[in-house]
């Protein structure tokens, strides 16, 4: 019942996600100039997926009444469908994703910023474009971390999009995001197909999430600091309450 559970969940995704980008591409040369009908959309695909996928995410906390940069800490692949339900965003994807049949024209539509990290002038292009888009107020969605980690740890958080905060003065929201099970995070050698079905194979996956309030200053190191504290204070209150660092105690009992 449990692999049957999470095949029927990955057509789903498929389905459901196939469906939303035909929409986009059918409704974009109406709405070419209109970002946001484009990001209501975006919110509607993520939260029929977390419907289906059976993903139940307490809020506890107020929302964002400021456009910024969303800066949330990364466990999984899920985490790209957690925040837009609540705060409509678009992302930074790598530029391959242009190239994908649909889907690049999807988040064309909802004007994805495309980067090629390999390439210095298209990093500075996205500095650009993400600096724009948020000052025209746009909320962008970026996981600052840079890779997944797993309770009740956190990455150092990559600097470039602090000073890009700093520079243009642009508030920074934090968001805290930690799932129930531990090992719902996909990181080291994990595959996807496995890691897919093992997590979505479970009835219900559930996570927290919390926005903080926007943060500003001049220094971009500074801000960094600023949002790591926030984040490591909200996120081991969120463990807390769902018993990870217990969890954790017991696998290094010295620590």
């Amino acid at each position: 019942m449990t692999k049957i559970r999470a095949i029927f969940r990955l057509i789903s995704f498929a389905v459901i996600t196939a469906y939303y980008t035909s929409l986009v591409l059918i409704k974009r040369p109406f709405n070419r100039k209109n970002p946001y009908y484009f990001l209501s959309l975006e919110q509607n695909w993520t939260k029929t997926l977390l419907r289906v996928m059976g993903v139940e995410i307490e809020l506890e906390s107020e929302l964002p009444q400021e456009h910024g940069l969303l800066m949330c800490n990364h466990r999984s692949y899920i985490d790209i469908v957690m925040v837009p339900p609540f705060v409509p965003a678009t992302f930074v994807a790598k530029q391959e994703v242009r190239k994908w049949p649909i889907v690049g024209f999807g988040c064309t539509s909802i004007k994805v910023i495309f980067v090629d990290r390999s390439s210095p002038e298209s990093r500075r292009k996205t500095r650009e474009d993400i600096r724009d888009n948020a000052i025209n107020g746009l909320s962008i969605l970026v996981y600052p971390e840079g890779t997944t980690s797993a309770s009740p740890h956190l990455n150092l958080l990559k600097p470039g999009m602090f000073f890009i905060a700093a520079e243009a003065g642009i508030p920074i929201l934090p968001v805290a995001l930690e799932y129930e099970r531990i090992e719902d995070a996909w990181v080291g050698d994990d595959t996807f197909m496995p890691h897919f079905l093992k997590t979505f194979g479970q009835k219900k996956t559930k996570a927290k999430i919390r926005f903080g309030p926007p943060m500003y200053d001049e220094d971009g190191d500074k801000l960094r600091e600023n949002v790591t504290s926030w984040m490591k204070k909200n996120l081991r209150e969120m463990q807390e309450a769902f018993g990870h660092l217990e969890v954790e105690s017991k696998k290094n009992p010295s620590k």
